[in-house]
């Protein structure tokens, strides 16, 4: 019996790897006040966006706003996950699975 592997897409390469290989983000919280973040259990709903566990994929997605273009974000939402504050809270919930790398 061959057991079937669930693949997702990185957003920033197109790659296509097991959800176990990669890192998944999802918007939180009421609708208005979204906020992006690092979903590390692969499991909260909603739709989520897919990036290569290295920094340099992390890193052209944040760049290139293909995270909240994945998420289907609207522009308002965008405007704020972009903030500075946003950003540097990104780059600490996914740090420390960097330095493992």
């Amino acid at each position: 019996m061959t057991v079937k592997v669930s693949e997702r897409t990185c957003v920033a390469c197109r790659k296509k790897a097991a959800r176990t290989e990669l890192l998944r983000f999802v918007l939180q919280g009421e609708e208005g006040a979204e906020v992006l973040s690092f979903d590390e259990s692969r499991r909260r709903p909603g739709r989520g966006v897919w990036t290569c566990s290295s920094a340099e994929c992390f890193e052209k997605a944040l760049a290139k706003g293909q995270l909240l273009r994945g998420l289907r974000a609207p522009k308002a939402v965008r405007q704020q996950a972009q903030s500075d504050e946003v950003v540097h809270e990104l780059r600490e919930s996914v740090a420390h699975i960097f330095k493992k790398i």
